[in-house]
């Protein structure tokens, strides 16, 4: 099984986002460590002040980015790449999802879109290893499609050439090395079953 620890420093946003039956599936969910208010303060506090050894046996991460100070998120950042591990940072202020896979699995996004996204269902089956990629967060079932229609942007704009060559090669490992015309249509195939 894998583990999950979310760090929310403000307990109110769950139930601003979420209904009383959300919060108590997501409290019962086996495998995800919440931590709330002064606890969690405490442990942002830790990872303030450099301190990561409370995140060695997570799998992912999800954290309150504002929570953290500069110092802090470079905590939480390192020890992720080093150990490749999956990191959610969420904040009010973050207006774009934002998705890289270059170094270790990491996404961006306003908490609004994490509370309200399909975050249940996404940590339920990462628990038990059925996630074939973080971006199901957002996207659910039809994260390759999200790739997809990002790879035929980067194809249509000549641009694939000079995209880092490890991002290029994450993205054609998940969704295949296609030409234009085969990826639209996989691309159509996907957005008529939607």
């Amino acid at each position: 099984m894998m583990k999950i620890i979310l760090l929310e420093d403000r307990p109110g946003r769950q139930e601003q986002y979420l209904d009383s039956e959300k919060i108590a599936k997501l409290k019962a969910l086996q495998g995800l460590k919440i931590l709330l208010g002064e606890e969690c303060r405490d442990r942002i506090n830790k990872l303030n002040q450099a301190d990561d050894s409370q995140l060695n046996e997570f799998t992912l991460i999800l954290i309150h980015r504002s929570a953290l100070s500069a110092n802090g998120i470079d905590t939480v950042v390192n020890h992720c790449q080093e150990n490749k591990k999956n990191l959610v940072f969420f904040s009010g202020g973050i207006s774009q999802s934002l998705f890289t896979s270059q170094n270790f699995p990491y996404l961006l996004l306003n908490s609004k879109d994490f509370y309200q996204s399909n975050m249940l269902n996404f940590l339920s089956k990462f628990v038990n290893g059925g996630t074939e990629h973080i971006t199901e967060l957002i996207y659910g079932d039809s994260w390759n499609l999200n790739l997809m229609l990002n790879y035929r942007q980067l194809l249509l704009k000549g641009e694939l050439g000079r995209t880092e060559e490890s991002f290029k090669e994450s993205i054609e490992e998940l969704i295949g090395k296609l030409p234009l015309e085969d990826l639209n249509k996989e691309i159509k195939a996907k957005i008529t079953l939607i």
